[in-house]
């Protein structure tokens, strides 16, 4: 017995353009949580000179070939052995921005599925939530 699909029809709601806008919007704003609140701070605490101050040396030991470590501390995200160099309070801001942006991307998935699915039986009431 073979399933056929030829009567299978989906409506897309006259305002679903509006459940679009609003899942681009909660994508670009991740996005730019991500770059300016949690980026830039790790440009600012992890600075050309921090980095020298306290890994050149170590870092040359450990590879010898001519490279550098990363200016920016990673692959450090906020407990590695970057972080460990840094005063407590800039240490505690970048943990709670890192934070906020990890907590962001937890739900950013589910909520963007979510109203898309949900756009499809009541726009209104998506966008609202």
């Amino acid at each position: 017995m073979a399933a056929s699909v030829d009567n299978v029809e989906l409506r897309v709601p006259e305002n679903y353009s509006y459940i679009i806008a609003l899942n681009v919007f909660i994508l670009m704003q991740c996005y730019l949580t991500g770059f300016f609140f949690v980026h830039y701070y790790r440009n600012v605490i992890f600075s050309q000179k921090f980095v020298d101050q306290h890994f050149l040396e170590e870092h040359k030991k450990a590879f010898k070939t001519g490279s550098y470590p990363s200016f920016q501390g990673y692959p450090d995200s906020g407990s590695g052995r970057f972080s460990e160099k840094l005063p407590f309070h800039k240490w505690y801001e970048f943990n709670r921005r890192q934070n906020v942006h990890a907590g962001f991307l937890e739900v950013l998935t589910p909520i963007v599925f979510a109203s898309f699915l949900g756009g499809f039986t009541s726009v209104g009431a998506t966008i609202a939530l």
